[in-house]
This record gives structure tokens, C-alpha cells and sequence, in this order.
């Protein structure tokens, strides 16, 4: 068996065996799983899922990974803002979906070696490096929220803020280590808006009377008139079930142009809200969050969080139904809003317009 070198990681859900000793078991462990889920679909493809053990996510990565620890606060971000759209899409008022917003999180990072072993055709990994790092979940570290790394790993990544620290660990002596404060990256998940944007708010704003009812109008776009993002927003209005999962799909290529790969995650809870859309075309990577949804009857209002290369908006769309058929009303305002030298560029308007010009002529406006 070949021994393997590189980067172990793990990702700790802390304060989880109080919160399923105190909490209503169905629920808390659907929450781990969204919680769990929400780590290892983050960044794909950077670093390689091991285990999943309980309430933790082991990974293993190659020995080439200077960017580790910003991919880690990527993570932490990520957790952190499926949180708090998992706190506002929930209407379960039972201990568990109250409480979610106390499980935190912690990382440890190692450098070393270990080697694959295939048993009952599954791969475990041995080695006293992964030991110690799993020992190295329970330390003396002065936070809830960090990532801790020891020496070896500290001399392959950049890292920025560290502060040394050692920890005594049963047959491995004293560990010389250091560690990052996540505390004050939370508060990066709780600015994005999870509110609508007023008319007073939108930098450009346009809409479309459509002679048909709402019902026909979403018909219209899942025959496929919009592509990339801007057909998802207008679909995800309805909500339709296959939004619950993960899935992925390519679509056509202009001519002239590469094929857009296109993965939508889905929302908290099994809402709409904090759902996902990625979208990687010639090189570039757009995403769009949606950040609100709400549905009344004769009305759909949806916000998303639009961004990629430097483009970075949010985008309230509005489907009512009118004593004619229904109206569509699109309102945009750059980010961040309020800054008078922000504006919505011709760039992403004309795309829009000709979003609107389209969805109006099939459903013949």
C-alpha cells in the first residue's frame, strides 16, 4: 500500500451532542445533514472528502494548497449563511429549528502522511498523523470558532492573524501550533439582504404586461426562452419540486461560444431561500442566491444575490396577476446599494431587457 502525503482537514459541528440530547431527534438530524451537506458542496473538487464521521467532515487533500485557509473561510462563511436562512425560512416552532443558530463551527488543519486501506469495499485511512489530528478536535483553543493548525501545516499555507498556540496530546508530546479566530468572519453571512428591493431602491428597474395568465407565464419560460441564470430566476418564482435537489445540466453554446455548465444547489429547509445557481462559462463563474422568496395568492416576489468576475447586484422579480392576464416587474440595484457611484451596467440591462422582450413575445405580447 502506498503511503499517501498532504493536507488533513476536519470540519468539527461543535455544541451538536448537546443540541441532539436536548432536541427533538427527527429534526436535529436533518439539520446535520443540511449543515454537513452545505460543507462538502462547497468548493468542490479542492479538497477530497474522506469521511463523514457523525457530526464532522474529514478531508484529505495533495500537499499543493498555499490557498487552504481562505478556502476553509470560505467554508465557514458558507455554513454560517445557510444558518441563518435556515433560522428565517423555518416555521417548525420545536426545539431543534429554534435553536439551530448555536451549533458553530471549528476546523483542524495537519500536514503528514496516511495510508488508503480497502475494507469491505470502502476506503479507511490509517496513520498517526491523522490520530493527532483528530485528538487535536478536543484543545485549550480560546474560541468557539477558528481553524487550528499545526506547525507542519502552518509551513505550507499562507496564513494571516495566526496566533501560536501548543496543546498537549497523549503520545504526542507537546504540539506546536497556531490558531485563526473565525468569530469575526461571521458577520461577513449576515450582511447579504434578505429583503426586497423598493422601487425607491432600484437603479433600473423595467416590467412587461403579459395577455397571459401567471400559470402560462412560467410555462413559457420552462419551454426553455431564457438560458443561464436569467431563465433560473424567472423559474425558481414557482418554485418548482426538482429545486429541492442538487442538480446540474448544460446548455447549448451560442455560436461561437463554449458550453455553459450550469449546477443549482438546493435551498434551506427545503425553501427556495438560500438555494444556489452557479453557472461556469468561458472561464467566468456566475452565481445567483436567492435571498427572498415569498408567494401570495396572485403574486410571486423572488430577490436574488447576483455575482461574478466584477459584477455583483441584487435583483427583485415581481409575477402578478392583472384583470388582463399578469405583469412581470424586474428592479435592480448595484452592490452596494446606496452608493451613488454604483450604477447597473448597459452590460447586465440589455441582457435583462432582452429577457423581458422574449418572455413578452412568446407569451404574445
Amino acid at each position: 500500500m502506498a503511503v499517501e502525503h498532504g493536507f488533513i482537514v476536519l470540519g468539527d459541528v461543535s455544541g451538536y451532542g448537546e443540541f441532539i440530547a436536548t432536541t427533538e431527534l427527527e429534526h436535529s438530524r436533518e439539520i446535520l445533514a443540511e449543515l454537513l451537506n452545505t460543507l462538502c458542496e462547497c468548493a468542490p473538487g479542492k479538497l477530497s472528502i474522506a469521511q463523514l464521521e457523525g457530526d464532522a467532515v474529514f478531508w484529505l487533500c495533495g500537499d499543493d494548497a498555499p490557498d487552504l485557509v481562505d478556502l476553509l473561510k470560505e467554508k465557514f462563511v458558507e455554513y454560517h449563511r445557510r444558518l441563518r436562512f435556515m433560522t428565517i425560512a423555518t416555521t417548525c416552532p420545536c426545539r431543534a429549528c429554534a435553536s439551530v443558530g448555536a451549533l458553530t463551527l471549528k476546523f483542524v488543519v495537519h500536514r503528514g502522511s496516511w495510508v488508503r486501506q480497502r475494507v469491505a469495499g470502502n476506503d479507511h485511512f490509517v496513520g498517526d498523523d491523522l490520530v493527532l489530528a483528530h485528538r487535536l478536535l478536543k484543545n485549550s483553543v480560546p474560541s468557539h470558532e477558528y481553524i487550528l493548525l499545526t506547525d507542519a501545516a502552518l509551513r505550507a499555507v499562507a496564513t494571516e492573524g495566526a496566533v501560536p498556540h501548543e496543546e498537549h496530546v497523549d503520545h504526542h508530546g507537546t504540539v506546536r501550533c497556531a490558531y485563526i479566530d473565525l468569530s469575526d468572519l461571521r458577520a461577513r453571512a449576515l450582511t447579504e439582504r434578505t429583503d426586497h428591493l423598493d422601487r425607491r431602491e432600484a437603479q433600473w428597474l423595467d416590467e412587461r404586461e403579459l395577455p397571459v395568465s401567471i400559470a402560462r407565464a412560467r410555462d413559457v419560460v420552462r419551454q426553455d426562452v431564457l438560458g443561464g441564470w436569467r431563465g433560473e430566476h424567472f423559474q425558481l418564482l414557482e418554485g418548482p419540486p426538482e429545486a429541492r435537489e442538487t442538480r446540474a445540466w448544460q446548455t447549448p453554446p451560442a455560436s461561437g461560444a463554449e458550453l455553459a455548465h450550469t449546477v443549482a444547489r438546493p435551498g434551506a429547509r427545503g425553501s427556495d431561500l438560500g438555494q444556489e445557481i452557479h453557472c461556469h462559462h468561458e472561464g467566468d463563474v456566475e452565481l445567483m442566491r436567492v435571498v427572498r422568496s415569498d408567494r401570495e395568492p396572485g403574486q410571486s416576489r423572488a430577490t436574488f444575490h447576483i455575482f461574478g468576475g466584477r459584477d455583483a447586484f441584487y435583483l427583485t422579480e415581481i409575477l402578478s396577476e392583472t384583470p388582463t392576464g399578469s405583469r412581470i416587474e424586474v428592479r435592480v440595484a448595484w452592490e452596494p446599494i446606496g452608493d451613488s457611484k454604483s450604477r447597473v451596467s448597459d452590460a447586465i440591462a440589455d441582457l435583462l431587457k432582452g429577457d423581458l422582450d422574449r418572455l413578452a413575445a412568446s407569451c404574445g405580447s
